[in-house]
């Protein structure tokens, strides 16, 4: 995910967390879709307890924080990983 330019604060860091989660599955180097199946970043797949510990899982954590569309492609099942960019980007 992109490194934030300011520190996550006690009071604010669910909320800078949900946006870090929105803004990373809104980037197309970590979800996009492909004829009608839905990649998604390596994280899912390596860090998969975490994310099937997620209420409902992974297919719940996409639906909360990714696109409405990609949240729908969710409902054939056909999830991919995609390879990770390990790259540093700065902006």
């Amino acid at each position: 995910p992109p490194l934030r330019r300011a520190a996550f604060t006690g009071d604010q860091v669910e909320q800078q967390l949900d946006r870090a989660a929105h803004d990373t599955l809104a980037d197309p180097r970590h979800l996009i879709q492909v004829d009608g199946r839905l990649r998604v970043t390596a994280l899912l797949d390596w860090y998969r307890a975490d994310f099937d510990a997620y209420p409902g899982g992974a297919a719940a954590f996409l639906r909360e924080f990714a696109s409405l569309r990609a949240a729908d492609a969710l409902t054939t099942g056909a999830i991919d990983t995609l390879d990770y960019d390990w790259p540093l980007v700065t902006s």
